[in-house]
C-alpha cells in the first residue's frame, strides 16, 4: 500500500482534523464532568493509570494539532498582521461572549447572594481576568459555592494563555527568519526541547507552575511545528502509532512518560486524521465546534450540577454533551464563523493604518 504523508492530507477535504479536535473537546468535557460531580480529581478517566488523565491527554492533542494547523495558517498568511488578526479572532470573540453569558446570565441565576452583592468588584475582576486570559480560576460572588467542586467558574480557559504564547513564539521565529533556515530551526527546536524535557523530567512530581506548563505545551505545539515542516517526509502509519504506543508503555511510571505520552498521543491523532471517514468528515468540517465545547462545557456542567445535586454521572454527562454541543453550534454560527470571515477586512484596515502612521511620521521629519 502506498504510504500516506502529512502533506497529502493538509487540505481540510482530505483530513479529519476537525473531528479529532471535536473528540478531544468531548474528552475534556467528559473527564471534567467526573471531577465536577465528585469534587475528586482522582475520579477523572485515566487518573492514576497514566501520568495525564483523559482531559489532559486531550489538551495535549489540541496543542499538537494546533502546531500543525497554525504553522500552515502562518505559511498562507500574506503578513504577520493577517496572521495575528486570524489568531485573535479565533480566540477572543467566543471567549468574550462566553464570559458575558456566565457573568450576566448564569451568575445572577445561581448566585446565593442578593443581586446588589453580586454586582461588585469581584464581578469586574472576573470579567477582566477571564477576558484577558490571565486566569482560569477567577470566581464570581456566590456562584457554584455549594457544588462538589466549588466556586471554579470556567477552569479550562487557563490553557489559552499558553496557546497564545505559542502563537507569539511562532510569530517571533517567523519574524526572525528562523523558519526559513533549516539550521536555525533545528538548533532552536533542539535547544528548547532539551530545556523543556529536562524541566519536565526533573519536575516529575508535576508541581503546577507556569514554566512547567509552558514547557509541556511548547513541546506539544513545537512537535506539531516539526511535523508540519517535515510534512512531505512524515508517513502516517499504524506501525508508527504502535511504535509510539510501545515506547509510551515502556515509559509508564517513569519521568519519561511525561514526554513520550505527548508524542504518542499527538502522532496517533494525526494518523487518525488521515483515515477515510466519509460523510462524518464532511459533517464535522462544516462547523468547528471544538472551541465552543471547550470553553462552554465546564460552566454548563457546573450549572447542571447546581440544578440537580446528586445527579448520576451518566445522565449528567449526557445532558452536558447535548446542551454544550447546542451552545457550541450557536457560538460557531453566530460568533466564531462571522468573526473569522472578517479577518481579511480587519487586517486590511490595520495595514492601512500602519502605512498611514508611517507616512505621517516620515512627513513630520525635517528636510
Amino acid at each position: 500500500m502506498k504510504p500516506v504523508f502529512l502533506d497529502t492530507i493538509l487540505d481540510p477535504k482530505n483530513n479529519n482534523f476537525a473531528l479529532a479536535r471535536l473528540l478531544a473537546a468531548m474528552g475534556v468535557l467528559v473527564s471534567h464532568a467526573l471531577l465536577l460531580q465528585s469534587g475528586d480529581a482522582s475520579r477523572e478517566i485515566l487518573a492514576g493509570q497514566t501520568f495525564y488523565n483523559l482531559g489532559e491527554h486531550a489538551v495535549n492533542v489540541f496543542f499538537v494539532l494546533s502546531g500543525i494547523m497554525v504553522s500552515a495558517s502562518l505559511a498562507r498568511s500574506p503578513s504577520l498582521t493577517d496572521f495575528a488578526v486570524a489568531r485573535v479572532l479565533r480566540i477572543f470573540p467566543a471567549l468574550i461572549a462566553c464570559t458575558f453569558v456566565i457573568a450576566f446570565v448564569i451568575g445572577p441565576l445561581v448566585t446565593v447572594l442578593p443581586i446588589d452583592a453580586y454586582v461588585s468588584k469581584s464581578l469586574l475582576r472576573y470579567l477582566l481576568q477571564t477576558v484577558s486570559v490571565t486566569s482560569g480560576a477567577a470566581d464570581l460572588p456566590g456562584v457554584f459555592v455549594n457544588n462538589p467542586f466549588p466556586s471554579v467558574i470556567d477552569a479550562p480557559i487557563w490553557t489559552l494563555k499558553y496557546e497564545i504564547a505559542c502563537y507569539v513564539l511562532l510569530a517571533m521565529l517567523h519574524h526572525g527568519r528562523c523558519l526559513e533556515s533549516t539550521a536555525r530551526f533545528t538548533a532552536l527546536i533542539a535547544v528548547t526541547w532539551i530545556a523543556g524535557m529536562i524541566l519536565l523530567v526533573a519536575d516529575f512530581t508535576f508541581t503546577p507552575a507556569p514554566l512547567d506548563h509552558l514547557a509541556r505545551f511548547w513541546l506539544c505545539f513545537s512537535f506539531g511545528m516539526v511535523l508540519y515542516r517535515l510534512r512531505a517526509r512524515i508517513p502516517l502509519s499504524i506501525v508508527l502509532v504502535a511504535a509510539f504506543g510501545l515506547a509510551w508503555w515502556l515509559a509508564r511510571g517513569s519521568a519519561l512518560e511525561r514526554i513520550v505520552s505527548l508524542l504518542a498521543t499527538g502522532y496517533a491523532a494525526i494518523w487518525f486524521a488521515s483515515l477515510p471517514m466519509g460523510p462524518l468528515r464532511t459533517l464535522t468540517n462544516r462547523m468547528d465546534l471544538s472551541y465552543g465545547i471547550y470553553i462552554f462545557g465546564w460552566p454548563i456542567t457546573q450549572t447542571l450540577i447546581w440544578l440537580s445535586p446528586g445527579l448520576p454521572i451518566l445522565p449528567l454527562e449526557a445532558e452536558a454533551i447535548v446542551i454544550t454541543v447546542a451552545v457550541a453550534t450557536l457560538s460557531w454560527i453566530a460568533i466564531e464563523k462571522p468573526a473569522l470571515a472578517r479577518r481579511g477586512r480587519i487586517a486590511e484596515v490595520l495595514r492601512s493604518w500602519r502605512d498611514w502612521t508611517a507616512w505621517a511620521s516620515s512627513s513630520r521629519r525635517p528636510g
